[in-house]
């Protein structure tokens, strides 16, 4: 039995020997050393006429043989990219960032490999930047499904000042199997799900070189996985391009390989702003920060980590099924901002003897969420420490005074309503024009109005025509400044309508609340979301609606509602509450909580009430 045991042991050493993924541990991103280094500048010309593509690839062509680093200076200019771009070892890419490339071909704009390459680990085309540029992947014209930049098998990749634009089911920066990475002072504007399948694509797709399906561009597929990422001060959103939204996702994965998890992850002091998933999601990641991010109108989560469930991720680089879930670790999540979230600002998801060890949730601002701000759903979640008091755990590995033994209990940061009935109300109003005869009219009537007005619009169907209706406008006397004004520029029909929400009285649970939903929804057909509030100390729930335009319409809906279910119900002039209560942990002795009192009360918060546990 001794010597069975003894021979298991060893094939498993010899097998992680091997791996070319696991043969190096990096402790720190070197990416930025690349950046101080002397180079030799390269600069382009570009003739009328020539071929921009073939001129630039000459420069970067230099790399392969120059034994010094090269610094391929290109133009100020528009240049139409009829071919992909290689950039080799050792090479900066240096461009105005009001230079334009505009792809039009079916590839990757730009790739660090050609098809006949075959690199292992990070021993590929390594040691480059590119600096600028606005690179179109594609223009109101074309519908091509490709990546701006795939990369593999690199190390020590810097993208930095550039504007990345208009992908289709792809991502501006895909990044399998790469060691070490920093993307700066960037912007990633639009994004286009054609295929319906897509939702979940990452701007940054931080990647695991798996198989030809997922990087089809060159190889070895040998699950060599990207770690040591730094992205840093960018901007994640939609473009002015009709039809170009946000990206489903900022930065994430949605692939991973047993045994190569993706490690030493730092999001830092970026904006994500529309994401129509997760703005952040981390599959199998490990050792991870989040700090100082501002999260904004996410329709899903903003920040999701998540341990791979068994099945196609639990293979590892052998092909062997291992059956069980990897567990990851180290997570620290502070200093970040959530506003506008759909569904959870952070959530947390381990398996059954894979839980995520060593998680820091701390100093954060949570404003204007539909649910729970942490949820650890099934998460099997240890080590927790955390800095707030709206905290949910279901099904947890350890309970949630464990978990929060270990950690800091001071919540000094999360806010959420706390009223009397009924609550605060806003005068809020929209603008809203006559219809015009088809998409494309009224698609470029917007372009008007937001340039007439200064706020944003939507198009909207109604029978076989379409109408333009405003964000909302707080205040009469604006209503009607911009009413003026836009008549009076453009001459159209233009209505002044009054935004009004459905609100119902209170639950005494979540629970409660969820069920009264799905009855809210289905007799009003109009979307409702569950919120919180505390009243005389004590958390209950209640259903907002979506805004509903038109008096006659909130008068309907609501009496509708009134007469199937008897609810207590409101019709709120532009809902907004006008309080916040600060809710705080529990502490092991009242000395503790004493001084936790005082801490908030430091900055400014009044407290309440105190309760002391036995």
């Amino acid at each position: 039995m001794g010597k069975k045991i003894f021979v298991q042991i060893i094939a498993i050493i010899l097998i992680l020997a091997v791996m070319p993924g696991a043969a190096k541990r990096y402790q720190a991103n070197t990416s930025i050393n690349v950046l101080g280094r002397g180079y030799k500048d390269i600069n382009i010309e570009i003739s009328p006429g020539e071929d921009p593509a073939v001129k630039i690839q000459q420069g970067l062509n230099e790399a392969k043989t120059s034994r010094t680093p090269i610094k391929v200076i290109v133009p100020e200019g528009n240049f139409i990219l009829n071919k992909s771009l290689f950039i080799y070892k050792d090479t900066y890419l240096k461009t105005s960032p009001n230079t334009v490339f505009t792809r039009n071909h079916m590839g990757s704009m730009m790739l660090n490999g050609t098809r006949v390459d075959s690199f292992t680990g990070y021993g590929g085309n390594s040691n480059f930047i590119i600096d600028g540029g606005i690179w179109v992947a594609n223009s109101e014209n074309t519908a091509c499904s490709a990546n701006i930049f795939s990369f593999a098998h690199a190390e020590n990749v810097v993208i930095q000042n550039g504007t990345f634009l208009n992908v289709i089911n792809s991502h501006a920066a895909d990044l399998a199997g790469v060691g070490s990475v920093l993307i700066q002072n960037n912007k990633f504007l639009g994004f286009k799900d054609n295929s319906t399948t897509r939702s979940y694509s990452e701007a940054v797709q931080v990647d695991v070189i798996r198989s030809a399906d997922s990087f089809s561009s060159f190889g070895s597929w040998d699950s060599t996985q990207t770690r040591n990422v730094t992205v840093t001060n960018n901007y994640f959103g939609a473009s002015s391009t009709p039809g170009f939204t946000a990206w489903g996702r900022g930065i994430g994965s949605h692939t991973a390989v047993y045994g190569r998890q993706y490690d030493n992850i730092t999001v830092t002091n970026n904006v994500f702003d529309g994401m129509s998933r997760e703005a952040i999601y981390g599959f199998a990641w490990s050792n991870v920060k989040i700090q100082g991010n501002q999260f904004q109108n996410i329709a899903s989560n903003a920040v999701e980590i998540y341990v791979p469930y068994v099945g196609y991720h639990t293979v590892n680089a052998f092909g062997q099924q291992m059956n069980v879930s990897e567990g990851i670790k180290n997570i620290v999540i502070e200093k970040n901002k959530f506003t506008n979230i759909g569904l959870k600002a952070i959530k947390l998801s381990g398996r059954t003897g894979a839980p995520i060890n060593g998680v820091k949730v701390l100093n954060n601002q949570f404003l204007n969420i539909s649910s729970t701000n942490l949820l650890d759903k099934n998460s099997y979640v240890i080590n927790l420490q955390s800095i707030y008091g709206y905290h949910r755990i279901e099904n947890a590995y350890k309970t949630f005074d464990e978990a929060n033994n270990a950690g800091t209990k001071v919540a000094a940061n999360l806010k959420y309503p706390t009223q009397t009935e009924p609550l605060g109300k806003q005068n809020l109003y929209r603008l809203r024009t006559g219809t015009f005869n088809s998409s494309a009219v009224a698609k470029s009537a917007l372009t008007r109005f937001k340039k007439s007005t200064g706020i944003n619009g939507t198009v909207y169907k109604t029978g076989a025509k379409y109408y333009i209706l405003s964000s909302n406008i707080a205040g009469e006397t604006k209503l009607n400044q911009l009413y003026t004004k836009l008549k009076s520029q453009t001459g159209w029909v233009v209505y002044k309508d009054t935004v009004y929400n459905l609100r119902t009285g209170t639950f005494n649970s979540y629970t409660t609340a969820q069920g009264s939903l799905t009855k809210f929804q289905s007799i009003t057909g109009a979307k409702g979301t569950i919120k919180p509030i505390v009243i005389s100390g004590t958390m209950k729930y209640y259903i907002l609606s979506n805004e509903i335009t038109g008096r006659a319409t909130i008068d309907s809906v609501y009496n509708k509602l009134k007469v199937k279910t008897g609810w207590v119900l409101y019709k709120d002039l532009g809902y907004t509450a006008s309080s916040y209560k600060v809710n705080m942990g529990k502490f092991l002795t009242k000395s503790e909580a004493d001084a936790g009192v005082a801490k908030v009360k430091g900055i400014g918060v009044p407290v309440q009430k105190i309760i002391y546990y036995p």
